[in-house]
């Protein structure tokens, strides 16, 4: 189960990555999206928090096998896109589940999901920007 403080810690609409802070006075910017490499909208930067997010009703996570034949790789992505449309693949082991890279939007039944499935070992990211919410898990 989520604490109930991390529901107001802002994310990066743009590139999903959650801060430890919920002061949008104190965050002005993101820092992966201040790296020249990285698309920032017309708009400039903004940011949300999961709060929010389950609020709206808007998202929602499906999890698909990535090999019908396989049930040791699972995609997990969020509906509709959020930020730049993050996915996470599970990857199931006899040795303990491993979570390559992360997602943004988590919500009770994606974590349920995950628990189903034994649980995680380790996570792999292969990116800053799929750091995402990784402090929640």
């Amino acid at each position: 189960m989520m604490a109930e403080n991390t529901l107001d810690l802002l994310i990066c609409n743009t590139c999903g990555t959650q801060y430890c802070t919920s002061s949008r006075a104190e965050l002005k910017t993101c820092r992966t999206c201040d790296d020249p490499r990285q698309y920032v909208p017309r708009t400039g930067q903004s940011f949300t928090t999961i709060g929010e997010l389950k609020a709206s009703n808007k998202y929602k996570n499906e999890f698909t096998k990535v090999d019908d034949t396989d049930d040791k790789f699972w995609s997990i992505k969020t509906e509709p896109q959020f930020a730049i449309g993050q996915r996470a693949i599970l990857v199931k082991s006899d040795q303990g589940n491993v979570l390559w890279d992360c997602i943004t939007y988590l919500d009770e039944d994606t974590i349920t999901w995950v628990k189903k499935q034994g649980g995680l070992s380790a996570i792999v990211i292969s990116h800053p920007h799929y750091y995402s919410t990784v402090g929640l898990l």
